[in-house]
């Protein structure tokens, strides 16, 4: 199915898009509500972490950088869990090509290291074209 109006995309996002993001939050909040009296911690911050990354790539593909930024941004400075690499690889595509945010190459190889760091293979293809695995692009 090609989607290639404007208004094929709304009426994609209506019939399909909108209601499997209220299933996967209602989902995702009773496992987490679950989390709070000690069952599921790991499996509500997986819920978390997916529904972040799928949202985050929605706007993205859609050429929608701001969102996508916003979205992201929250989760630069969280901690440092294998879930949360692909969201750093994101945010940091987005400081790299300057895309719904100053660009800024610095905190970009910071975030693909830590990415890289986090077991993203993509950030780790990414860092070690330059002199070596993990090293950062000046």
């Amino acid at each position: 199915m090609a989607l290639g109006s404007e208004k094929q995309w709304r009426n994609f996002q209506a019939s399909v898009v909108r209601p499997v993001n209220r299933v996967a939050k209602i989902i995702a909040t009773i496992v987490c509500a679950l989390a709070k009296i000690g069952l599921g911690k790991q499996l509500c911050a997986e819920f978390k972490a997916s529904r972040i990354l799928g949202l985050s790539s929605g706007f993205y593909e859609r050429g929608e950088y701001e969102k996508a930024f916003e979205v992201l941004a929250p989760y630069s400075e969280i901690e440092n869990d294998h879930r949360y690499g692909s969201l750093n690889y994101q945010l940091a595509l987005l400081y790299f090509h300057g895309r719904g945010v100053t660009l800024n190459r610095a905190m970009a190889n910071r975030l693909f290291a830590e990415a890289a760091e986090l077991g993203n293979t993509e950030a780790q293809q990414y860092l070690s074209q330059f002199d070596g695995p993990y090293r950062t692009r000046t």
